[in-house]
């Protein structure tokens, strides 16, 4: 009389085997994608320095970001009820020949124990580029 016992030893091998292989797949996603981050990110745009400020400050919204001292031109942290806060911070340089570059990256984050962002909004950085590019029709 067979009671199961072949089937209930092949499950607990299986998730013995698979929950270690999960954990370190969650924990490498983790890991690139705070790699993926904290990559700055850069345009050159054909408009003054006045018109990227305007974009940025749609681009951010003033609900859950704040203008704060930083790094860049233009700071803008995350208000988080963690105390995480991610500030992403933007240099803009207008360049001899009327155009503007823009750098947008994330200068202060923290991470949790296993190295990855604590925090969510880093994301903006690209989209404030992304933003401009399109408001120029790149």
């Amino acid at each position: 009389m067979d009671d199961g016992s072949a089937a209930d030893g092949s499950a607990a091998t299986a998730l013995l085997l698979g929950l270690p292989l999960l954990l370190v797949l969650l924990f490498v996603a983790g890991r690139w994608q705070t790699i993926l981050a904290k990559r700055p990110h850069e345009t050159i745009v054909d408009f003054g320095p006045e018109h990227v400020h305007q974009i940025v400050d749609k681009t951010f919204g003033r609900f859950l970001w704040d203008d704060v001292d930083g790094p860049g031109d233009i700071n803008k942290r995350r208000l988080s009820l963690n105390d995480r806060p991610v500030v992403i911070s933007i240099d803009v340089t207008e360049l001899e020949d009327g155009r503007t570059h823009v750098l947008a990256q994330m200068t202060r984050w923290s991470e949790n124990g296993f190295g990855m962002i604590g925090s969510r909004g880093h994301h903006l950085a690209k989209k404030v580029i992304r933003r401009l590019e399109n408001a120029q029709g790149k």
